[in-house]
């Protein structure tokens, strides 16, 4: 719901003198409804058909701001050497297709990552992805 990471954002901008600017509520917008883990082209190409004069570098520094920020996870993907963008910013991992390059999430493996990892120190994020064939390309 974008209601609530636009009162997030709105404080955290207010905090740091920055502005909620329509670019950034598009970008928001656009990730809350496609949770397929999209790249900055991909968000760019369907952000200019509301805001035709939007440049990708405009995107990227939107984007940018807003995994700085924690409002989104920036995912690398060794399957097309690309950055990724999800909304989810919980911990959680990521299953990625080596053949088709799709991206699952995978959720509910933090508490028992955290109970193994303990004897380390504080755990305060979880960043992991796995690779393999996904069961349609299987």
């Amino acid at each position: 719901m974008i209601t609530n990471k636009k009162n997030d954002l709105q404080a955290c901008l207010n905090k740091n003198g920055g502005r909620l600017t329509r670019q950034k509520l598009i970008i928001l917008d656009f990730l809350q409804k496609n949770h397929n883990h999209p790249t900055a082209e991909v968000i760019y190409r369907t952000v200019r058909k509301k805001l035709p004069n939007i440049s990708l570098g405009t995107i990227y520094r939107n984007l940018n701001y807003l995994a700085e920020n924690d409002f989104l996870i920036e995912l690398k993907s060794k399957y097309d050497n690309k950055t990724h963008f999800d909304i989810n910013n919980q911990d959680h991992l990521h299953f990625i297709c080596l053949n088709c390059g799709i991206i699952y999430d995978i959720k509910r493996f933090e508490k028992i990552l955290q109970g193994k990892f303990k004897n380390l120190g504080k755990i305060n994020r979880i960043e992991c992805s796995l690779y393999g064939i996904c069961k349609q390309c299987r």
